[in-house]
């Protein structure tokens, strides 16, 4: 049954105000002409400190986006050879490999610098994001004033005394978090998390359209909309507590996804028989040890990348979705505490579901996609 509360988190900025009463009602019922104007002062607190408040956050989004710049940049002058099949994906760069005219292998590789960079710079972000999501969502507490909590814990002793015995008691009541604090909680860890999404899609839609690879309608309009939901969670407030499943635990699939063609991408570093690499580029071992070291990588890779992604873009997704979000959205637009809460911004709200939805579908698609490549693999 859904229930409605006015207890839902405030801006630390709130708690010394005199202004922001917690107080704790039924919607629908009748209630005193007091408890009503406290109400809507709580509720006209609320709305005004969550205006425009991506500009609380306006220097770490650009300090993001340059870490991503600076990390591509180092990582673009670090010379790597890559397959061929990835030379004939961009030509800008075949002065690079006219150097190694005298190479054997010049016909079966080339120099990628911009698709490289990109790797290396998505790996960490990714890295960044999942664990930073896995961190907020098992093992943040719920004692903590910016922590995302999904039910309460609560404590109290009491102590009693007669003139013969003292006896004391401990009860301890845990209680579910609501929908208004699902949805429009304050926590500083999930607008950290929507920081992080907002700068990488920014970066990765930008850095996208260079590369041949990764321009393809379908992950540029995933990049935009998923930094428009960053945007809008930040911004408004709004489904803060499962940003953070989203934007943060489903990555973790996307960090093995980035090592599953290890092996392939750099076969002159995987070929037992190049001996033969050029002192201009990356001097890395073609022992037989290494060779099974990215060979076992790649296999490894695409292992835990089939696993998580189910784990984390189907069943979690659907379970995250259909009993949390769906669930809590619905409820706090019939009974009217989405328009409370957040005035002319039900519209938003809505869009993410849409959104959400939508996220949902592309992540089945490319789950079959997977299963059937998988499929093919194992049949030969």
């Amino acid at each position: 049954m859904c229930k409605t509360t006015d207890e839902v988190l405030h801006h630390p900025s709130f708690q010394s105000s005199p202004k922001a009463p917690i107080v704790s009602s039924t919607f629908g019922e009748q209630q005193q002409p007091q408890q009503e104007q406290e109400e809507q002062e709580e509720v006209v607190i609320l709305t005004q400190s969550f205006h425009a408040f991506t500009n609380n956050y306006r220097r770490d989004i650009e300090l993001g986006l340059m870490i991503l710049s600076v990390i591509y940049g180092i990582a673009y002058t670090i010379p790597v050879k890559m397959a061929s099949k990835y030379c004939a994906c961009d030509d800008s760069h075949d002065d690079l490999s006219a150097d190694d005219d005298d190479d054997d292998d010049d016909d079966e590789s080339c120099f990628r610098p911009d698709l490289f960079a990109f790797q290396i710079t998505c790996a960490l972000a990714m890295l960044y994001m999942g664990t930073l999501g896995a961190r907020n969502w098992y093992f943040a507490s719920s004692s903590s004033s910016s922590s995302i909590f999904f039910s309460k814990t609560t404590t109290t002793t009491t102590t009693t005394t007669t003139t013969t015995t003292t006896t004391t008691t401990t009860t301890t009541t845990t209680t579910t978090s609501t929908p208004e604090e699902r949805l429009f909680g304050y926590s500083e860890r999930a607008n950290h998390q929507n920081v992080a999404i907002l700068c990488y899609q920014i970066w990765d839609f930008v850095a996208s359209c260079t590369i041949p690879e990764h321009r393809e309608p379908i992950f540029l309009i995933h990049h935009f909309l998923a930094g428009l939901t960053a945007y809008w969670s930040l911004q408004h407030q709004c489904m803060t507590y499962y940003s953070v499943y989203f934007g943060g635990c489903s990555e973790i699939s996307s960090i093995f996804l980035l090592w599953v063609n290890v092996d392939e991408m750099f076969p002159d570093y995987n070929n037992n028989n190049n001996n033969n690499n050029t002192s201009s580029s990356l001097s890395l071992s073609s022992s037989s040890s290494l060779s099974l070291s990215l060979s076992t990588l790649a296999a490894i890779a695409k292992v835990l990348f089939v696993v998580t992604f189910f784990v984390y873009r189907v069943y979690g997704w659907i379970r995250v979705s259909v009993w949390g979000v769906w669930k809590d959205a619905l409820c706090v637009l019939q009974n009217g505490r989405a328009e409370q809460l957040r005035p002319g911004k039900s519209l938003y709200l809505k869009s993410m579901l849409v959104l959400n939805l939508s996220f949902g579908l592309l992540q089945l698609y490319w789950f079959v996609e997977i299963v059937q490549k998988a499929t093919n693999a194992i049949m030969g």
